[in-house]
């Protein structure tokens, strides 16, 4: 539960991009039908983790944010991998001085750090994408109307012999579009 956060931020990105990968690569082969199918599914799994970020979350965070602090100091057991962040979001000094701050407020803010882009001793980029209020609430919209006209196009295209290739496409423009509304930085703004 306590994870939970991360692992719907992580899917904004991650099941869109799987399924234009998978309608793209494996689409002829589970045939027109399934692969529509499959494409819709995961992107209503990013519409539900959307809808986790906005809905449940912000009534969740003061005890999420609690939990974290007692699987950082040792007084809970959490996973390995929520362990590890428990302790790197501790020794990070925004959560230690704004730990009231964040109990109280029902604001969401969750950075998702995937290492460097770029990185010279003129210009470092990372590839991370932030989830606020705000973008979290767009993304919501973004999906919910991705898999809205996933779910019509998988009868209005039923027909078509190109059918696997626009389900690949539209899925790979559902995970454009999330990247370019989550982006931490202006690099990562131009990938998406």
């Amino acid at each position: 539960m306590f994870s939970a956060p991360f692992y719907c931020a992580g899917s904004l990105i991650i099941l869109p991009l799987l399924a234009s990968v998978a309608a793209a690569f494996a689409g002829y082969l589970i045939g027109y039908t399934a692969a529509s199918y499959l494409t819709t599914a995961l992107i209503l799994g990013a519409a539900l983790g959307a809808s986790f970020l906005v809905l449940v979350f912000p009534i969740a965070k003061p005890a999420f944010v609690i939990y974290t602090k007692n699987v950082a100091s040792g007084v809970d057991s959490g996973n390995f991998v929520y362990s590890k962040l428990a302790e790197f979001a501790v020794r990070d000094p925004e959560f230690t001085t704004r730990y009231e701050h964040l109990v109280n407020s029902s604001a969401l803010n969750i950075r998702l750090d995937f290492g460097d882009l770029i990185k010279s001793s003129l210009f470092e980029a990372k590839f991370e994408f932030v989830v606020d209020s705000v973008s979290s609430l767009v993304v919501l919209t973004v999906v919910t109307v991705s898999f809205l006209v996933h779910l019509f196009s998988t009868v209005y295209m039923r027909n078509d012999p190109h059918q696997v290739r626009f389900f690949a496409l539209l899925s790979l423009f559902t995970c454009s579009m999330v990247i370019l509304v989550l982006a931490g930085n202006l690099i990562m703004l131009y990938i998406g």
